[in-house]
């Protein structure tokens, strides 16, 4: 495909996609939307890589095929998004501590010999963002709002990075139980004055994606 002419890759971009040209891909359900092969093929276009990302729409239950077909295929890497992440951590060769802890898996990386490594990525890219804005979690007391995905995997990489305290509340028990797990030593359920009392107040919850529960009381909130 002649510069610009392939959608998706930035004129910027390899000039010929030729059979040494390697592929990596985002699977889920829908995925069409996602903004993964702009963002990859603009940072491949940026450090001058024979690469290309694209989306693959993967039915529901079938990640696990998908990792059969990465093999066969020789895909480089994977991206992993709903609802394929728990199927996909099944099918890989090998967990990361992080996805091993959360049985889930959002980045699959081919490794020289061919094994497949699957990694969470999820909780470490949260804590550094917070770092690059100069908030350490070390140390810390921590309210997490929400105990779904997203919040398992913050609760788990705040565990590891040196969070004093973890306080979670959630409206079901259960799951809110399973995140306390998940940070460790410093996973607790919350209490009635841990928002008006951390750190650090993380909003893992639906609100803003089709709901308007608030989880706590807005008025304690502070700085």
């Amino acid at each position: 495909a002649a510069r610009g002419q392939c959608r998706g890759v930035p004129p910027e971009g390899p000039a010929v996609i030729s059979g040494a040209t390697r592929v990596a891909a985002v699977i889920g359900n829908p995925v069409r939307h996602s903004l993964s092969p702009a963002l990859h093929n603009a940072a491949f276009a940026q450090l001058g890589l024979d690469w290309v990302y694209v989306a693959l729409e993967v039915p529901h239950g079938e990640g696990q095929k998908a990792v059969d077909a990465m093999r066969v295929l020789g895909l480089g890497g994977m991206s992993v998004t709903m609802p394929h992440k728990e199927a996909v951590a099944q099918a890989v060769d090998e967990l990361a501590p992080a996805a091993a802890a959360l049985r889930s898996v959002n980045t699959v990386v081919a490794q020289p010999d061919g094994r497949l490594v699957g990694h969470s990525t999820d909780g470490a890219g949260f804590v550094s963002s917070l770092a690059a804005e100069g908030v350490e979690v070390a140390g810390r007391t921590v309210c997490l709002l929400g105990a779904g995905g997203a919040a398992r995997a913050i609760a788990d990489e705040l565990g590891r990075a040196g969070a004093a305290r973890v306080a979670v509340l959630n409206r079901t028990m259960g799951t809110a139980l399973e995140t306390v797990r998940l940070a460790g030593a410093v996973g607790v359920l919350a209490t009635a004055t841990d928002v008006a009392d951390a750190d650090i107040v993380v909003n893992a919850t639906s609100i803003g994606m089709g709901s308007n529960d608030l989880p706590c009381d807005v008025s304690r909130l502070h700085a």
